[in-house]
């Protein structure tokens, strides 16, 4: 059973999961093609992106950046916290509890040739400031790309420091949770392993 093959989204409606590994493999579905996804990368460079809007107080700014064609990368920080979405702003701000900035590289999943999920890795500071040299976490952020009507949302988290596989879990929530993941109603859970340093992402939270 391939790595590739996506998730069945509808056993994965759970409110306040941390998956391990192996659930995520025992909800393998092959309701989609594995050979149907393919991959395109793009930078995401901040001082290259369009200024859409600067706080007052200058502590926070939104970034429209350039993404896929049509398809554009919206940034927005607030006292040293990022939001971002694809395809169209959600409206919300899914961030992670402690300081954080998001990784120079788009990973996008494409089902012929339109772009469905997004995958970007975070750096996580430290939120007490007590770990030794400076410690940093790294959490692979899995999300839904909007569509005109449709916008995104925050699907799914791995640690990419505590999950010797990460990336391959993270594509794999991606081809699976991508697709059907119901913004609004379903909501974002941490797959594999999680520590102090995962960040705390707020798409977790219940509301």
């Amino acid at each position: 059973m391939s790595l590739a093959t996506p998730l069945r989204a509808s056993r994965l409606r759970i409110v306040g999961a941390v998956l391990s590994v192996a659930a995520i493999l025992a909800t393998v579905d092959t309701t989609f093609a594995a050979d149907d996804v393919t991959v395109r990368y793009t930078a995401l460079d901040l001082d290259r992106c369009q200024e859409r809007t600067v706080d007052a107080d200058g502590r926070g700014a939104s970034l429209r950046c350039e993404g896929l064609p049509g398809t554009p990368v919206l940034v927005s920080e607030g006292d040293l916290r990022f939001d971002v979405d694809f395809g169209l702003n959600d409206g919300r701000s899914d961030t992670f509890g402690p300081f954080n900035s998001p990784g120079e590289t788009v990973e996008w999943r494409l089902a012929d040739g339109v772009p469905f999920a997004a995958i970007l890795r975070f750096r996580i500071e430290d939120p007490e400031g007590g770990l030794p040299d400076n410690r940093a976490g790294s959490v692979l952020s899995i999300f839904r790309v909007g569509r005109q009507g449709t916008p995104g949302c925050p699907v799914a988290y791995v640690d990419a420091t505590l999950n010797a596989d990460a990336n391959l879990v993270a594509r794999q929530a991606a081809d699976g949770f991508g697709r059907a993941f119901r913004c609004g109603i379903d909501r974002a859970i941490y797959l594999g392993r999680t520590g102090p340093l995962s960040g705390n992402a707020t798409a977790t939270f219940v509301e």
